[in-house]
Order: C-alpha cells, then sequence, then structure tokens
C-alpha cells in the first residue's frame, strides 16, 4: 500500500510558504498514494484563537494543496473558521471536510484518521493519528500503543514553533509491534512499508539537537540571522553560548564580556577562552567607569545606608542597557543565560540578565546546566574545565556565591521540583528530609518573583509547566500578589 506520513517544519500564518513544504515533501510518492500531515502543517499550530481572517485562509490553502497534488490522495486536520478541528481529506482533487475529531474513508485504502489515539476496535486498515507530539524530554514517555488488526500511523511536525519543540519521528507501528520511524528534527516522508526501525534516542543527544534548533528557528521564524549574548565566564553564559554557535554558526555569534571591579581574573579568562574555542567574536568592554558614574548620579537619591542588592543590579542593568543598544543597531537577536532555579528563586534581575528575546536555557534546572555542560565537552573541552569546577557566582560584590543566598543547588533543585513539576507540600517534602526553614525560604522565594517570570523572555519549553504561568487550581500557584 502506498501510505505515506509526511512531516514538515511549518512557519505560523505562513500559509504560502507551508503549502510549498507540503508540496515539496509530497513529490516522490507515487501516483494514487495517500500522504498524511500532521495537525498545523498547512497554519502551524496555534496555541491561542486567531482572527477570523486567519482561519478562513487554512481552508483555502487546503484547496490549493489539493489542486497542486492531483494524483494523490491528501489526509491532514486543521482549525475551521470556528477554530474547531476539521479533518480535511482530497481524493484525488476531490475535497471532503468532516467536521469531527475522527473519520473514515476509502482512498482507496479503508483509512480512519483522528486527533486522538483510537478507543475500542477500528473497522478499517490503517489508523492515522494526526495530532503532533511536543517534544517534552523530562516528561515520561507514553506507553507504546499496540494495534490490533490494523496499521496505526503518527504523524509528527519537525522543528520549532514559537518555542514549542516538535521531534518528528513520525512512525507506522505494525500489528506484528515492528516500529518504522521518520528522521528526528528534520523534514521527512515515511513511507508504510519503508524505514528504519525506530530506536530510543540518546537523551543528552536529543535534548542538545532541540535547543538547538530551538534556536535557530526561533531566530529564522522571527527574522534574525544572528544573535548576541553576554559570556560571563560563568557555566549558564557558556552553555548558552556553544548552543547559540552550533545552532546558528559561529560567524553569527556577537559575544560581550563586561567585567567590573568585582569580576575574577579567572572568569575574565575563561570568557577569552570559550569564545576563542568557539570562534565566536567576543569584545571586551569593561563596566566599571558607567557603574560609577551611576552611582555618582544615584548617591544624593540613595542617603548613606550602606549599598545593598540595589547596587548589585546596576551592574546587571549596564550589561543589559549594552547589549540591547548593539541587537538593537545590528539587529541582533539577544539570548539570555538564566537557567530555571534562578527563575523560579528569582535569583535574577529583572532588565538586567533577564533581558532578551529568548533563553534557551530557562527550562533547565542548574544540576542539568551542568549535565549539559559536560556532554558539549564528551569528544573536546570546549568549556573550560575551570568554569565548570568553580563555584557558581554572579560576581557582583567582593567573593560572592550564589550560595550566600540560596541553599545549595542539590537541595533547591530537588525542592524546586517538588513543587512546581511533582505539586508536592511543604509536608511532603518535609517528609524527604528538608529543613520547615529552608523549605519556607524557597517557597518565600518563589511567591515574592512570579512579578518577575511573568515579564522573561519566552523559554525553549522541555518540561510543563511553564516557568511564568499561573498555576491556577494547583497547590504550587503563585499569583502577582
Amino acid at each position: 500500500m502506498s501510505l505515506f506520513l509526511a512531516q514538515i517544519n511549518p512557519a505560523l500564518g505562513d500559509f504560502r510558504g507551508n503549502i510549498r513544504k507540503m508540496i515539496r515533501i509530497a513529490e516522490p510518492a507515487p501516483p494514487d498514494s495517500t500522504v498524511a500531515y500532521a495537525l498545523g502543517a498547512v497554519s502551524g499550530y496555534l496555541r491561542y484563537r486567531p482572527d477570523p481572517g486567519f482561519l478562513a485562509q487554512s481552508e483555502r490553502a487546503l484547496q490549493e494543496l489539493a489542486a497542486a497534488l492531483p494524483q494523490l490522495n491528501l489526509i491532514t486536520a486543521f482549525w475551521d473558521k470556528d477554530f474547531q478541528h476539521a479533518i480535511f481529506v482530497s481524493a484525488k482533487g476531490q475535497i471532503k471536510i468532516y467536521p469531527a475529531a475522527s473519520a473514515e474513508f476509502s482512498l482507496p485504502q479503508t483509512v480512519q484518521a483522528g486527533l486522538g489515539l483510537p478507543e475500542g476496535k477500528v473497522a478499517a486498515d490503517y489508523y492515522i493519528c494526526l495530532s503532533p507530539r511536543q517534544f517534552l524530554p523530562f516528561e515520561a514517555a507514553p506507553p507504546v500503543f499496540k494495534p490490533q488488526d490494523y496499521t496505526l500511523g503518527l504523524v509528527n511536525l519537525a522543528g520549532a514553533q514559537d518555542t514549542w519543540l516538535y521531534a518528528g519521528r513520525s512512525q507506522w507501528i505494525k500489528e506484528d509491534g515492528r516500529v518504522l520511524q521518520a528522521a528526528g528534527w528534520h523534514e521527512d516522508l515515511l513511507a508504510l512499508n519503508k524505514g528504519d526501525l525506530a530506536r530510543e534516542p540518546d537523551f543528552m543527544a536529543d535534548l542538545t539537537q532541540g535547543l538547538i534548533t530551538g534556536i535557530s528557528d526561533y531566530a529564522a521564524k522571527n527574522g534574525f540571522k544572528t544573535a548576541s549574548l553576554g559570556i560571563s565566564g560563568g557555566i549558564d553564559s557558556a552553555v548558552t553560548a556553544v548552543l547559540a554557535t552550533r545552532a546558528l554558526g559561529k560567524d553569527n555569534i556577537y559575544a560581550l564580556t563586561m567585567p567590573s571591579r568585582y569580576s575574577s581574573q579567572g572568569t575574565q579568562d575563561d570568557a577569552l577562552i570559550l569564545a576563542d574555542r568557539l570562534g565566536i567574536y567576543l569584545d571586551v568592554t569593561p563596566i566599571g567607569a558607567i557603574v560609577a558614574s551611576f552611582n555618582e548620579t544615584l548617591a544624593p537619591l540613595l542617603g548613606n545606608a550602606p549599598p545593598g542588592v540595589e547596587q548589585e543590579n546596576i551592574q546587571a542593568r549596564v550589561r543589559a542597557v549594552l547589549l540591547m543598544t548593539l541587537c538593537n543597531r545590528f539587529n541582533h537577536l539577544l539570548l539570555a543565560t538564566s537557567n530555571r532555579s534562578e527563575a523560579l528563586a528569582g535569583y535574577a534581575t529583572l532588565y538586567g540578565d533577564m533581558t532578551g528575546g529568548l533563553a534557551p536555557v530557562a527550562s533547565l534546572y542548574k544540576k542539568e546546566i551542568y549535565q549539559l555542560a559536560q556532554y558539549l565537552n564528551k569528544d573536546e573541552e570546549i568549556i573550560p574545565q575551570s568554569i565548570i569546577e568553580r563555584a557558581p557566582s554572579a560576581e557582583l560584590r567582593p567573593d560572592q556565591t550564589d550560595q550566600d543566598t540560596l541553599p545549595p543547588y542539590p537541595v533547591l533543585d530537588a525542592i524546586l521540583e517538588g513543587i512546581h513539576q511533582q505539586g508536592l507540600t511543604l509536608e511532603q517534602l518535609a517528609e524527604q528530609g528538608y529543613s520547615q526553614d529552608v523549605l519556607n525560604s524557597v517557597v518565600r522565594l518563589m511567591s515574592i518573583s512570579q512579578y518577575k517570570r511573568v515579564q522573561a523572555p519566552p523559554e525553549i519549553p522541555l518540561r510543563r509547566p511553564g516557568l511564568s504561568l499561573p498555576l491556577t487550581g494547583r497547590r504550587n500557584f503563585f499569583p502577582l500578589a
């Protein structure tokens, strides 16, 4: 049987470009074949209801698709003018739209398509699930579905859209248990009886490719060819720099290192070494004079009290001004380098190091940043080992380390994950051995920093829930006030 699953990388609202991709990917299929695409292929995947004009374009674009491929049978799902799911079928140019989440038809094969996995008996020879699957590597994989008396097709999208990741790997699951799989992360056309047997991907390799794809697609679909970031000599900016270089190419990364009076020689040297190993442009721009000018201007306003966190934050905000100015002038995408641990604990400066158009590693806890750094160094040392071994520090005051303010990261990460991902109560966490004082401190940090998270740049989500969304109805809901 000539059945194919076609996975493409659509751009939201680019109907013309998406149709071109749908035509190109299907052209190798022989005449009379049936080609299925995932929901969102024609319009991009919709997370929110668009205006009526947008929805009307979907059906017009699908009519163009059918006219361009009259030799093929086509199946996909889309959102109709009422923002309801509908299934589009073109039988060699003859179009029928099923206003339902599931439909059965003959093309000439008996095929059933739907937006979910089948429940109960399937009368057709083939069932194709048209719902794309978001890449969420830290969530447990669903159990393998075993079809009985039919073949199951799972068609996916490939690439990143609106920061959401889709890993491709469309699948045919046969009655005998064999699973044929399309390529990961790339556009591909998977035939019913041809293709590689599915293999479990390497977790770290897949995570790395997901982040690289997230950066490259987010930049391209927003009109950026280049990116900028601050490289401090710390681990978060080092990991971000490696990912950005692999995503956009070394000639398209423009970095600044902006030492202050508190920056150690070790971190300054490591920033230079990292940039040299990556082959990216790095400018050294000291900020001491700018910070001193701010302090002089502010002195009459701040009084005689000893300097506090407000003066530490001046350094982060000066760096943000420098980076944003360059990005505005040269149309770079500014990459923020904060991780999930810092974001949930509020250990970041609003309008300072939180500034950016994308936060590539904001979905990773600090422990995972270290794991990723080690993985990126597996073939050769790109990130200096001294960066990995050095105690984390924002270097905003003398001899500062993160643990002056936060619990040790292994403890902090476990508590944050327990509260934010697992929805555990403080009582449940206390039963795991965490002290009540530490738990109360972490919850307070989370609750008073929600206003920061809702103003943070978008993350590349690798787990649920996201950082900024209020978690209404859950025990870990943190309102703005």
